[in-house]
């Protein structure tokens, strides 16, 4: 391997390979692969779970949709799952009395046993934000409200009973401003569940989310529509890295321009003030709004590195707005060079 003017040239022998849309898209996968494997803020499950929100008021735990492409939609389930079964033994806040009644209605609309300890009310309510966000995922494939809750309720192991109460329940009752309170009702199934004669609720923390992500997992890749919906998730990424490795791979003397690019035209952002959609380190376009290729980074992080539009060291703004490849580099080089303080946050 040989770097001559900012150029990589591989050789294997005599070997030879051609340029093509195949091989393109290989690369591409091969690069998602590696970036998800890339580093412990990006790969392990215990790194990615101090950054799942609790949702607004929704009782619902989120990540943002960025994680389907750097961590994975395995990783972005296991965090969900770990950090419920997690919290569920660690978290000794009390619930609020709003919170107490809103469980107990939904517990009672269904017919289940209302009566709950501290400690199980608390396991409730964190097994229920992983299970609205589960829900969440699978109501954008399963158009069909009724539909989906009974995905819900297989996915997780809800009694046929408890299943037909609440496929029977009119879909406004227990889903109010956007909160989905069936969840409380398949979380009290859920922690009553047993493996090997030990209910998922008195099990280890590690124990309960293995069991649990296997099943969901298996679920959710089981599901029509499911290589549509990360497909979706991951598609900017997707079209802006693969219209790059496009643009700059030259195999045996042999470049493939992509044809029907989206990318904004640095050109005639150019002509437009020069302060729209055009990357500030490489000066290419992109798929992203302006907004969207905001970038807040620490001096520490550009301190050896410069642009031919901006300087980006000492003197640099606090923002810089990125194309894509340059945007995962940045995340890459922030979790991978250096440690950071703290959750670590994918921008």
């Amino acid at each position: 391997m040989t770097y001559q003017d900012g150029c990589v040239y591989l050789g294997k022998g005599n070997r030879r390979a051609s340029i093509s849309d195949e091989l393109v898209e290989r690369i591409y996968h091969r690069l998602e692969k590696n970036i998800q494997d890339s580093t412990p803020a990006l790969s392990e499950v215990g790194s990615i779970i101090k950054n799942v929100d609790v949702q607004g008021n929704l009782n619902c735990y989120r990540l943002d949709d960025k994680y389907y492409f750097f961590s994975g939609p395995d990783k972005v389930l296991r965090a969900y799952i770990e950090k419920a079964t997690v919290s569920a033994r660690s978290v000794k806040t009390k619930l609020s009395k709003q919170m107490l009644e809103n469980i107990g209605r939904a517990l009672r609309a269904a017919g289940t046993d209302v009566e709950l300890s501290d400690q199980d009310g608390r396991i409730v309510v964190e097994y229920a934000r992983a299970i609205h966000a589960v829900h969440k995922i699978v109501s954008k494939i399963i158009k069909d409200n009724t539909e989906a809750l009974a995905w819900s309720c297989d996915a997780w192991g809800v009694t046929e009973d408890v299943k037909r109460r609440l496929l029977s329940i009119p879909s406004n009752e227990l889903t109010s401003g956007n909160k989905w309170e069936y969840a409380y009702v398949i979380a009290r199934c859920v922690m009553d569940t047993e493996s090997d004669g030990v209910k998922i609720k008195n099990m280890e923390p590690a124990r309960a989310a293995d069991l649990l992500f296997e099943r969901i997992w298996r679920a959710l890749k089981s599901t029509e529509g499911w290589d549509d919906f990360i497909s979706e998730k991951t598609s900017t990424y997707r079209e802006e890295i693969t219209a790059y490795i496009h643009e700059t791979l030259s195999v045996n003397g042999t470049i493939s321009g992509s044809s029907g690019s989206d990318l904004s035209d640095p050109y005639r952002e150019y002509q437009r003030g020069g302060s729209g959609r055009i990357c500030n380190l490489c000066n290419s376009g992109t798929l992203l709004r302006q907004d969207e290729m905001k970038l807040p980074i620490t001096v520490s992080m550009l301190k050896f590195n410069f642009s031919n539009r901006i300087f980006a060291g000492k003197t640099k703004p606090d923002n810089i707005y990125a194309c894509v490849p340059c945007g995962v580099e940045l995340v890459l080089r922030q979790n991978g060079c250096e440690i950071p303080r703290g959750p670590v946050r994918i921008r």
